[in-house]
């Protein structure tokens, strides 16, 4: 039973991240004084790095992590260097999974630093972005094979959003849960219920991912689903998650 996040209309998830709200984030930031300036400069770039991952631009996200552990190491803000850790071995697990052919060996080595982060953080139940860093753990431990390392890390990721009632990346929680299972009535079930959610949070970076999976799955009954949530981005993005998607439709 997932309870979606009661997002506003200002709160919901962009599609994309704009170049000119990033500057003016930067600049803003610029303005405020220590610690209140690099806090929230590395807070954005995080938030950055988040839609960037999953719009399958890696390289960019990982420019951006050093960029935050140099923000952070500059101004003594360590809780953020271990942020920028994560969010690069995040990044280079996906980037490792592109492609017609992963590449392994990064793989494994991204994989094994994100594994023992994410476990650092649940130790001393340091809980913001963990909802982002055990989805990126799924993806890769699936992607490396292990089924059942990836179905663990699903369970505590859902069962921390039950209990902190911060839904916010259930819907892929969901999506990628249902890779797992061995029953095709709950492998449709999760689908559906990650598209519902994602629709109901407005995230449509992770409606997308959805709706590509059931057209993978299911063919042209699922097409129309696909075809309405790129209807709903602008016609000139271009991202590899986006074109990924397009391209199915061909």
């Amino acid at each position: 039973d997932v309870r979606p996040y009661n997002f506003t209309q200002n709160e919901r998830i962009p599609v994309w991240v704009p170049e000119n709200a990033v500057a003016d984030m930067e600049k803003r930031c610029q303005t405020l004084m220590f610690p209140h300036g690099p806090f929230t400069e590395c807070y954005g770039r995080v938030q950055e790095a988040v839609v960037r991952t999953h719009a399958g631009q890696c390289a960019q996200a990982i420019e951006l992590a050093g960029r935050i552990a140099e923000i952070a190491t500059e101004n003594g803000l360590d809780e953020w260097v271990m942020i920028s850790a994560t969010a690069a071995a995040n990044a280079g697990a996906k980037a490792a999974l592109a492609g017609p052919q992963p590449d392994m060996a990064a793989l494994g080595e991204s994989t094994a630093t994100l594994a023992t982060l994410v476990q650092v953080w649940r130790d001393f139940e340091l809980k913001a972005f963990l909802c982002w860093y055990d989805a990126g753990l799924t993806a890769a431990l699936l992607g490396a094979g292990d089924v059942q390392g990836a179905r663990r890390q699903l369970d505590m990721a859902l069962q921390m959003s039950a209990e902190t009632s911060w839904h916010l990346f259930d819907a892929e929680l969901l999506r990628l849960r249902a890779h797992t299972q061995d029953s095709a009535v709950d492998r449709d079930a999760d689908l559906e219920n990650a598209m519902e959610l994602s629709r109901t949070q407005g995230a449509v970076v992770l409606e997308l991912a959805v709706a590509a999976d059931r057209l993978r799955i299911h063919g042209d009954r699922c097409r129309a689903d696909l075809e309405q949530v790129i209807a709903r981005l602008p016609a000139d993005q271009d991202w590899p998650a986006l074109a990924e998607a397009r391209a199915l439709l061909h």
